[in-house]
């Protein structure tokens, strides 16, 4: 009796965490990671898909991916299709020889359901690395900013069902969530000079101060070009004070200096819309 119960209570668990359980359908599709890769336009490069995922890309670059899905061996439903979704610019589309040019389409209709492998091509230009959520230290905590950083981006792969072939009705299957983040030269070469900076600062100093990390963290919500002036700054005042004696007239002097920047009339670095630093 007790082996009884044993087998019911497992099966039991097995049954509540099969896709059907959780509300979604059997897998019908995968991701062929090792066929699939993306080129970029602009250098030539072609690179494997896994390298792909989470690397950064230079804004204003055209990508080209070749994603190739198969199916899995599952009975397809006739009501599945495929959502294509994407936040590059300027996307196109190419699905078995069909051309879309919008964010997000609707692919991979019954009559396709039997052709065990498809290419998704698409085209698009990598967005500036301008991005929003940031939160102003000691302030409306509700108040979102927008500033300079590392953006996400992505290219969505659903199956689910549709009645308007526009938007899916219902999510079926989750086949791929590909990712990777848009920078500028600018903004990677503004960072790599701003850690340069601290690291000298931290190396005369003999150790991490509040202020690199307050610099370091202006950088990560949005105000690269900030941290890089201060940064500069910094590194000048610790090159040109004597230590031990120097650091707490240090810290008043950078934090004075701090202040001035922020509240002064221009005086500092700011981005330009080819994603360049000018002077104010």
């Amino acid at each position: 009796m007790q082996y009884k119960i044993i087998i019911l209570l497992a099966l039991l668990i097995f049954s509540l965490n099969t896709p059907l359980a959780l509300g979604q359908g059997t897998n019908v599709l995968k991701i062929n990671e090792g066929a699939s890769y993306v080129l970029n336009k602009n250098t030539g490069v072609k690179i494997s898909y896994n390298d792909f995922l989470n690397s950064e890309q230079i804004n204003g670059h055209e990508l080209e991916f070749h994603i190739f899905v198969e199916n899995t061996g599952n009975a397809i439903p006739t009501s599945y299709v495929l959502e294509l979704r994407t936040d590059l610019l300027s996307p196109e589309w190419k699905f078995n020889n069909k051309i879309y040019n919008s964010a997000s389409v609707i692919v991979w209709n019954a009559d396709e359901h039997n052709i065990p492998r498809h290419e998704i091509q698409l085209n698009g230009i990598v967005p500036s690395p301008i991005k929003g959520g940031f939160k102003e230290p000691n302030f409306d905590q509700s108040i979102d900013l927008t500033g300079i950083g590392k953006q996400t981006v992505s290219l969505d792969l659903t199956v689910g069902t549709t009645e308007d072939e526009k938007t899916l009705k219902e999510v079926k299957q989750k086949v791929g969530y590909i990712q990777f983040f848009a920078t500028s030269k600018t903004l990677m070469d503004s960072k790599k000079t701003t850690e340069s900076n601290l690291k000298y600062a931290k190396e005369k100093i003999g150790k991490e101060t509040d202020l690199e990390k307050d610099i370091r963290s202006l950088s990560e919500r949005g105000h690269p070009g900030w941290a890089l002036e201060l940064s500069e700054s910094y590194k000048i005042l610790v090159g040109d004070i004597e230590l031990p004696s120097a650091p707490p007239i240090l810290l008043y002097v950078v934090v004075a200096l701090i202040l001035g920047l922020l509240i002064g009339s221009g005086a500092g670095f700011m981005f330009g819309k080819s994603g360049g630093i000018k002077k104010g």
